[in-house]
């Protein structure tokens, strides 16, 4: 899976690259964006196994962003909306809000406005991504007012000027069905509720609850929707004075709030009552603060119920991205890294009552006049957590440093993998348009796999002088995709709960909601129930041509392994039955058996087996993988026919226990 691909573009602002539960990595180039998705259709002519989708993230038209006359030129001018269209911001949601439990992913551009897409069909195709929403109209349309899911008007919020529609930050708030300390089986299997904070240039705070029309409680619901569920200020108390406004002539009329350029919220912590805790962090004028957020759940719904001043950490500058660092099950206190002007710092929150936070400067740095574009976490082993950092157009070679949570941090831990794959194509670059070693690189982002066992990092190639040092000709960036974690620690990822509740793709979102059909009066329509069912799946685009596809004797067994799903799992009759099974078991019209059916595991097999006649000869291994198929076949029909009362159970022949032991 390690592998060079070649995007056509730079990314725009740093920090501008996002990878999602999906296995999908994001990259913001001018007014769009660059999707790298492993390819559907098996690998390319080059043995690739991604694929590139450019999407045009920024064109918006005048309904959806119109042009807000007469304004005040004060504020900002009428072309803003339609002239600023780069990409400045993006983030992936948490898995389970999009359709099949996918992601979907936040874009926000220079002229303030943020938009929701979503991917319907292939995640390697652009013409399957499309623009759900853009959140702005919806912070419109409350008119200052906060409102609860129904609509109603919860209190009426001060006057503000037109320009606090537009957005200057947001960022994804971690479901509360998901805090820590919750079974990891339970936070897998619960209906999740999706939240997004946005901050206006009134540094007013806005909770949005994310509303998919795929709702089986709510069928009549026909778009995405956003109700705001809490407002409030984010404008400290104690703030520290700009020195650039008093460089400024004194008829400068300075704005209503500081610039809040960073904004990030913890996951949820329970206390083991019905309150869960969370810390918002956010700059305000490049100075941390920290907010404290309880929630409570009221009438089967997570609210927020308290939110506490704003907390000025210290005085000194932030110069990097804030990240939560990945915390173990059922520990109360969530950690912040980042950079700032004195180094990198840990700041330590308690989430117990009362909230105590704790900060300690891990590794001092001279960050005056630096900012890092990138501040990701690697994990080379399951135990081990380390920081990557890149600052913003450095060179490759001192750009990037890393650091092992695990020991003192006196001195930067091993340079990540993906370092020498990039010194590599630096050479190969230098050597094709003849600068030799004439060239030096531009670190522009970095993105972890959500395990963080894959690297993958956004660099471009300069010549150091010439004409193309000042005017380039081409504007190409590097993504690399690199292992981080050793081969023998893959297992480990597997086997670790923490992890598999983290990350777990959230594609049984639908099954809770099932589950209280049965208590709903009057009883409804099954054939409704189902149709609903089919629809929240995504299974409206099934067919069976799919089905029709024919095996070839010189296909590769990715070829087939992916055709033999289609067989199994996108025939529309079949996808009508999974679903009929299931509002079956949900209105207790059927029991759920305590084992496998026996006929589904006979198909199964069976489908299996007629494989073999596709698949070239592979010798001894394929000889014996064929005979394992038919013995557990064999042994099926023996096991239905004993439930049947129509045959004993007898042991294993010589032949089965020999092919057993091959493997």
């Amino acid at each position: 899976m390690d592998e060079v691909v070649i995007i056509n573009g730079w990314t725009t602002s740093p920090d501008c690259v996002a990878w999602s539960h999906d296995n999908v990595i994001a990259v913001g180039v001018r007014d769009g964006l660059a999707l790298l998705a492993p390819r559907s259709e098996g690998k390319s002519d080059n043995d690739s196994f991604w694929k590139v989708a450019n999407l045009d993230a920024s064109d918006f038209s005048q309904q959806e962003v119109p042009l807000r006359y007469p304004l005040p030129w004060k504020y900002f001018s009428l072309g803003q909306e339609l002239s600023e269209r780069h990409v400045i911001s993006i983030q992936w949601s948490p898995p389970g809000l999009g359709l099949f439990g996918r992601c979907m992913l936040a874009i926000m551009s220079a002229n303030e406005t943020v938009a929701l897409y979503e991917c319907d069909g292939k995640l390697d195709a652009k013409e399957h991504w499309y623009r759900r929403m853009v959140v702005n109209r919806f912070d419109e349309n409350s008119n200052g007012q906060i409102v609860d899911e129904s609509g109603k008007k919860l209190e009426a919020a001060p006057e503000k000027p037109q320009r606090s529609q537009r957005i200057k930050t947001f960022c994804w708030i971690p479901p509360p069905e998901t805090h820590i300390g919750r079974p990891s089986l339970e936070s897998r299997q619960t209906r999740k509720t999706f939240m997004l904070a946005t901050c206006d240039d009134n540094a007013d705070i806005s909770v949005h609850v994310v509303q998919p029309p795929r709702d089986l409680l709510g069928p009549t619901r026909t778009s995405w929707q956003t109700s705001i569920v809490e407002q409030f200020s984010i404008i400290p108390d104690d703030t520290v004075s700009n020195q650039v406004l008093t460089c400024l002539p004194s008829t400068f009329t300075p704005p209503s709030a500081g610039n809040i350029d960073r904004l990030t919220w913890s996951p949820w912590v329970s206390d083991g009552t019905n309150t869960l805790t969370s810390t918002m962090a956010y700059t305000y004028d490049s100075i941390l603060h920290i907010i404290a957020v309880n929630a409570e759940l009221q009438d089967g719904k997570w609210k927020i119920v308290y939110h506490s001043a704003p907390e000025r950490v210290d005085s000194s500058l932030v110069r990097s991205p804030l990240r939560w660092l990945p915390t173990p099950e059922r520990v109360a206190q969530n950690t912040l890294i980042y950079f700032s002007s004195e180094g990198l710092n840990r700041l330590d929150v308690d989430c117990g009552p009362p909230p105590a936070i704790q900060k300690n400067l891990l590794c001092a740095q001279d960050m005056e006049w630096g900012n890092l574009t990138s501040l990701a976490f690697i994990k080379r082993k399951v135990e081990h957590t380390e920081i990557c950092a890149a600052l913003q157009l450095a060179e490759l070679d001192r750009g990037v440093s890393m650091y092992d949570l695990g020991s003192e941090l006196e001195f930067p831990a091993a340079a990540p993998s993906w370092v020498k794959s990039m010194l590599k194509a630096r050479r190969a670059q230098g050597k094709t348009f003849g600068h030799a070693n004439n060239i030096c690189s531009h670190i522009h982002g970095l993105a972890t796999s959500p395990l963080g066992d894959f690297s993958a990092p956004c660099i471009s190639f300069h010549p150091k002088e010439g004409l193309e040092y000042v005017i380039p000709a081409s504007q190409e960036a590097f993504i690399t995709i690199t292992r981080e974690t050793e081969h023998a620690e893959d297992k480990l990822f597997f086997t670790d709960n923490t992890l598999l509740q983290k990350h777990a793709i959230a594609a049984e979102v639908i099954l809770p909601t099932l589950a209280r059909l049965k208590d709903r009066e009057p009883p409804l329509d099954p054939n409704v129930i189902e149709a609903q069912v089919f629809a929240c799946l995504g299974y409206q685009e099934a067919h069976n041509e799919a089905v029709a596809t024919r095996f070839s004797a010189g296909s590769d067994l990715s070829a087939l392994a992916m055709l033999f799903r289609q067989r199994l799992l996108y025939q529309t009759d079949f996808m009508k039955l999974r679903v009929k099974r299931l509002v079956d078991i949900a209105l207790k019209k059927l029991e759920l058996p305590s084992a496998p059916e026996l006929a589904v595991l006979k198909r199964l097999v069976s489908l299996t087996i007629e494989l073999k006649e596709a698949l070239p000869d592979a010798g001894a291994v394929s000889g014996r993988t064929t005979k394992l198929h038919h013995i557990i076949l064999r042994r099926l029909i023996a096991r239905e026919q004993q439930v049947n009362g129509s045959a004993s159970n007898n042991g294993p022949n010589e032949e089965e226990q020999n092919v057993e032991s091959l493997g």
